[in-house]
């Protein structure tokens, strides 16, 4: 369908995910003409022709080495996973009153430096003395040191945050209230805003950061995951639903900008939540270049009718879809996404992973296992590695003590069936002897 040039005046409600509406914010916006097209909905299976396309070989400018490596710097023997201390919120303990676990990120960290032991079946037995017998516990040893994680060492700068947000915006950040608003911790309209920025708002600029950065190392090593951000209601007049940074068209916008070879992107959003964030940057910049595969539960905030006109590929749920029902989703999904490739080439995959379909979720609904989400991540990155399309994977929403573990043995899953450390350390080796690499060596 196509959209005419026309001016938009947008009623903003923020609405927090579990109960009512809080503030009205007006935007008015011009819209430019918009086409976009649906594609096919065939079953995507792992035995799908692939169609592979040549990447065009890397030359960094210096201003560009200058951007990525002051917000991280990759040597060859880091794994492209990008992490801080500082991506976690600490507010004295009142972040508690949110559902979200702002130490997840932590957490995750903890989980892949330690072993961990593992039960794997033995032969079957017959008789119910070995039943003891038919199971054994092995050790699997840490998937990374600490010091293999590629950390972030800084926040992004308001110019920088400029590049997608309106100056109006991340003006409006400092007033407290819409911060509460934003984030839905309502305690914070009560404290002063230099505590705001500090607390709250500085570490999803550090996580925001991370996304750009392994944007960039996904080119270059054909996949990384920043371990936060994925803040997908936030667009660049607003926020919303806990994302007051709009990372994911940040990091598109930023790659764009540096890497020509990169034009035609998809973002795969498989967040419990509609991603009406980036859908809603990508009808204001008329991008055509830019497809949304978003699979979401269709009974859940936000509903943002608007946003929806601006998905190539939607397939929306109900509450309590379980493990069978989702995959076949999923893989229908990839199919639509196969299509497009097909079709048009896919330069690069910005994935938004999100934890929030786990059963037992607040927010999300959904009634999908842990292994789901292993599958899932699976069909991902098998798509896009198959494909050689780089993908750079975020967290997003999941609001469980659990979501942390979960995460951490998808990622362990993924380098194991992919033999991602052999994969990144053979691209870091490759990109670190060209003088024009962001891998320092």
């Amino acid at each position: 369908h196509t959209h005419n040039s026309h001016t938009h005046t947008h009623t903003q409600l923020y609405t927090q995910h579990t109960s009512g509406q809080y503030t009205i914010h007006t935007h008015t916006h011009t819209q430019n003409t918009h086409k976009q097209t649906h594609m096919a909905d065939p079953e995507a299976t792992d035995s799908d022709e692939i169609d592979k396309t040549d990447r065009h070989s890397l030359e960094w400018t210096d201003a560009a080495r200058s951007f990525y490596n002051s917000l991280a710097i990759a040597e060859a023997r880091h794994v492209p996973i990008l992490y801080s201390d500082h991506y976690n919120i600490r507010f004295a303990g009142l972040e508690r009153l949110h559902p979200f676990d702002s130490c997840k990120y932590a957490n995750i960290v903890s989980e892949l430096v330690k072993p961990r032991e593992v039960i794997r079946a033995t032969e079957d037995v017959d008789t119910d003395a070995d039943v003891d017998a038919q199971s054994a516990s092995a050790v699997e040893p840490a998937l990374l040191a600490r010091d293999q994680l590629v950390e972030t060492l800084r926040e992004l700068s308001r110019e920088e945050l400029l590049r997608v947000h309106t100056a109006a915006y991340l003006d409006s950040l400092s007033s407290s209230r819409t911060v509460a608003y934003i984030t839905e911790l309502f305690f914070v309209a009560l404290i002063p805003n230099f505590l705001v920025q500090r607390t709250v708002l500085r570490p999803m600029r550090y996580a925001s950061a991370g996304t750009v950065r392994a944007a960039a190392l996904a080119v270059e090593r054909g996949f990384a995951i920043n371990l936060g951000a994925g803040f997908h209601h936030c667009c660049a007049y607003q926020g919303g639903g806990f994302c007051p940074v709009a990372d994911i068209t940040l990091a598109i916008r930023y790659l764009r900008d540096h890497v020509p070879s990169v034009r035609r992107v998809l973002i795969i959003d498989l967040d419990a939540h509609q991603g009406n964030g980036h859908a809603r940057d990508k009808l204001d910049a008329a991008d055509d270049h830019l497809h949304i595969l978003d699979i979401y539960n269709k009974d859940i905030y936000p509903d943002d009718q608007l946003a929806r006109t601006a998905i190539d590929m939607e397939l929306r749920v109900r509450s309590g879809i379980g493990d069978a029902d989702y995959l076949k989703t999923v893989r229908r999904g990839l199919g639509r996404a196969a299509e497009l490739h097909r079709a048009t080439a896919i330069d690069f995959v910005l994935y938004n992973a999100g934890t929030d379909i786990l059963d037992g979720d607040p927010l999300g609904n959904m009634r999908v296992s842990g292994d789901g989400v292993l599958r899932r991540d699976e069909l991902v990155f098998r798509f896009c590695l198959e494909r050689d399309i780089p993908v750079c994977m975020v967290l997003s929403g999941g609001y469980q003590a659990n979501n942390a573990l979960v995460i951490a043995n998808s990622i362990r899953n993924l380098f194991r069936v992919f033999d991602l450390k052999n994969r990144s350390r053979e691209s870091g080796s490759s990109s670190s002897s060209s003088s024009t690499s962001l891998v320092s060596t």
